[in-house]
């Protein structure tokens, strides 16, 4: 018996309903424009309801600071429209449209039981 389970979302209406989600665990609302931020987690990106649109990783998984691993929340904030995101081993900090971001704690997609590392932010 397999031990895992594969939870799939589509969601969307009208010509926007093949936004497949894989995993989806964390999201979040802009007050200003009223659109979700979406962690997608098993395909390794943040995207946007109701346009779809990724807006942080969408590169597969990854260590690099254009890829994401395992997003799994995040915080949004309209002010400075940037995003933390609670990534497998560390947080990752992105500004709205760019598409590298930032390690501000932990290691990028590794974890780890030193003081350097993360597990599971």
């Amino acid at each position: 018996m397999n031990a895992y389970l594969s939870v799939y979302i589509y969601i969307g209406t009208g010509s926007n309903n093949s936004l497949h989600l894989y995993g989806p665990s964390g999201i979040v609302q802009d007050s200003n424009s009223k659109e979700f931020y979406i962690a997608d987690t098993y395909n390794y990106r943040i995207v946007t309801y109701p346009s779809g649109n990724v807006v942080a990783g969408g590169n597969g998984p990854g260590y690099t600071y254009n890829k994401l691993h395992t997003p799994i929340s995040l915080f949004y904030d309209s002010l400075s429209k940037s995003y933390l995101i609670a990534n497998s081993g560390g947080i990752q900090f992105f500004l709205q449209g760019q598409s590298e971001g930032k390690t501000i704690a932990g290691v990028n997609g590794i974890t780890g039981t030193d003081p350097i590392h993360l597990i599971n932010p």
